[in-house]
């Protein structure tokens, strides 16, 4: 009887599954747009001065263009994320910013919120680990604070600056290869947009 029941309507199962997984994808990439609009919507805000600035040996900051940056690019490490993990990785950017040629256009803030995690383990994950970048703890989540507007989702919480702290282009480009095609194609567009300025 089963199988009776399953020839009878097997095509009318499969055109409803079908119909509620396209339903679930349109669904999701409709919540990405709305949060990446919602992103790009205002500049971010990057009270520094009101953040703990993590001062270790193992912390390189890239002098050559601290005074002449035009672009930042921030990594947001918040409460709901392994924070040890993370640290333990962030090596990957000092890969990534010399494979891509990107080290002198680009300076890497990484922000930590620290609450509801234990101080003595993320000090230890940052000595083991040589960070291109300049880090900040966030103590009281002044970050968050102050721009509410930065979606949970994890995916929006690294992103490029241009000097006026707007989004330009927002993911995490060492997990995705379309990302960092994007990022190198976005500056490499600004740089050229602003030698030509200075042509003239």
């Amino acid at each position: 009887m089963i199988a009776e029941f399953y020839h009878m309507y097997s095509k009318e199962l499969l055109f409803l599954i079908a119909s509620l997984f396209l339903y679930i994808i349109c669904r999701y990439f409709n919540q990405g747009e709305t949060q990446l609009v919602k992103l790009i919507s205002q500049p971010i805000h990057l009270p520094f001065s009101q953040m703990e600035k993590i001062c270790n040996e193992t912390i390189l900051q890239n002098t050559e263009i601290l005074e002449t940056e035009r672009y930042k690019l921030i990594h947001y490490i918040d409460t709901e994320s392994c924070v040890v993990c993370e640290l333990k990785a962030m090596y990957q950017w000092n890969d990534f910013l010399i494979k891509t040629g990107l080290e002198k256009s680009v300076q890497l803030y990484y922000i930590i919120d620290t609450r509801n995690h234990n101080r003595k383990e993320l000090i230890a994950a940052i000595n083991e680990t040589y960070i291109q970048g300049e880090g900040y703890f966030d103590n009281t989540g002044i970050f968050r604070i102050t721009n509410e507007f930065i979606p949970s989702n994890k995916f929006f919480h690294t992103f490029l600056l241009d000097h006026n702290n707007n989004v330009i282009v927002a993911g995490n480009p060492l997990n995705n290869p379309k990302i960092e095609e994007l990022l190198i194609e976005t500056i490499d567009n600004m740089n050229n947009k602003s030698n030509n300025v200075l042509s003239k």
